[in-house]
């Protein structure tokens, strides 16, 4: 298996025994914008260690909270392979700001300032891609699997080193419906995206997820998008695959809740270079529900990027993907001391470290999918972060 994170094998054997060189985290969505300053405690726990993961939460907030003058909040990420570190940090202090009701406003800029590409690698080619797609139809044919989720992979490397504030400025103004993010990772490493997808949200007893699944390149032509929306609402492929994710998380859902809403059937939803089959799951928690971590962690990984059986897709993707995912397919967002919070699944991201970018990009195998249809989808969703450079 191929190793893109070769400087960033850090990454992965890290301990962050140091605190990160940016001192700030940042996540928007369309209503608010939320920035964390003075990280003064690193998690990293992996979450396949539940227990640990929660001491380490609750010791770092406690601790923030025997000082005076702070408004701690976690912020960071989750990788997709739970049994490898997390990339947590409790900061001291945060703001929150929403957009309109007298509060943030600011129209971000998505006018991009060129910034010269040295070069791009594909660390996964489109034949390597395509093998993996039919070993995938094959488990799938003889029974092992109903879906499976393969990705791509490659890095940018850039000519001088890119300011992690303005990539986070062209993100946000180009995708100004996304969970758009940044948070740091280690010393030297960035990580940062902008997801069309929410996992979890919780604010008190109220919970709600937005699984995405089923999705078709956009186009140019307003018209020809119509027809495209129209077709994917029609497409028994989409929506097989697409009811394999809603069911399985309003099951994970429904463990914890009094009451529980599914959306009948699923909408469309328009970013700035996808067509995603949506629905909503909205639940009234009981009174003795987990925080929005580790809701969010029961949830994960979804089918929507791993694959059904989960266990048999997940092992899949790790003996055949060609590479180690790391932070992406995961979950980043954040949590505040009363275990509310808003965690997005880790789409449409990349990992930035000085002057290479890693970027990635998946689509679900299923019964009657096409390596090239699935080849050209995620070539599609990786304009999300390419599109932000003057080149594409």
């Amino acid at each position: 298996m191929q190793n893109i994170f070769e400087r960033e094998s850090r990454y992965f054997s890290y301990l962050k025994q140091d605190l990160p060189a940016h001192e700030q985290a940042s996540f928007f969505t369309r209503d608010y914008r939320l920035q964390a300053t003075n990280p003064v405690h690193g998690i990293t726990a992996p979450a396949a260690d539940r227990a640990e993961l929660n001491a380490q939460i609750k010791a770092a907030f406690k601790a923030v909270a025997a000082e005076q003058g702070g408004n701690p909040i976690l912020m960071g990420a989750i990788p997709f392979d739970t049994s490898k570190p997390s990339s947590l940090f409790v900061y001291k202090n945060h703001e929150k700001h929403l957009h309109g009701l007298g509060g943030d406003d600011h129209q971000y800029n998505s006018v991009v300032k060129p910034i010269d590409i040295e070069k791009i690698v594909r660390v996964i080619d489109e034949s390597a891609f395509h093998q993996s797609v039919e070993a995938a139809l094959k488990s799938i044919t003889c029974g092992e699997l109903e879906k499976v989720v393969l990705s791509q992979a490659q890095y940018l490397q850039f000519k001088t080193e890119p300011d992690t504030d303005l990539l986070l400025q062209h993100l946000r103004g180009r995708n100004p419906s996304a969970y758009v993010f940044s948070v740091p990772v280690d010393s030297e490493s960035a990580f940062l995206g902008a997801s069309p997808e929410l996992l979890l949200s919780k604010r008190n007893k109220q919970v709600v997820s937005n699984p995405l699944a089923g999705s078709i390149p956009r186009s140019q032509d307003s018209e020809v998008d119509l027809a495209k929306s129209t077709a994917l609402k029609k497409s028994e492929k989409d929506n097989y695959e697409h009811r394999f994710v809603v069911d399985s998380i309003a099951q994970q859902i429904a463990r914890h809740c009094v009451e529980l809403t599914v959306s009948e059937y699923p909408h469309v939803l328009a970013t700035n270079t996808m067509l995603h089959l949506s629905s909503t799951v909205k639940g009234y928690l009981r009174s003795d529900a987990p925080d929005a971590l580790n809701i969010a962690l029961d949830l994960h990984p979804t089918p929507a990027i791993c694959g059904t059986p989960t266990d048999v897709a997940k092992d899949f993707i790790l003996q055949n993907e060609g590479y180690d995912r790391g932070l992406y397919t995961g979950l980043v967002g954040w949590m505040d001391a009363e275990g509310n919070g808003d965690w997005a699944v880790s789409i449409r991201c990349g990992l930035l470290t000085k002057r290479r970018l890693n970027v990635f990009a998946g689509a679900g195998v299923v019964v009657g999918s096409d390596p090239k249809a699935e080849w050209i989808e995620t070539e599609s969703k990786l304009k999300t972060l390419m599109n932000i450079f003057s080149f594409q």
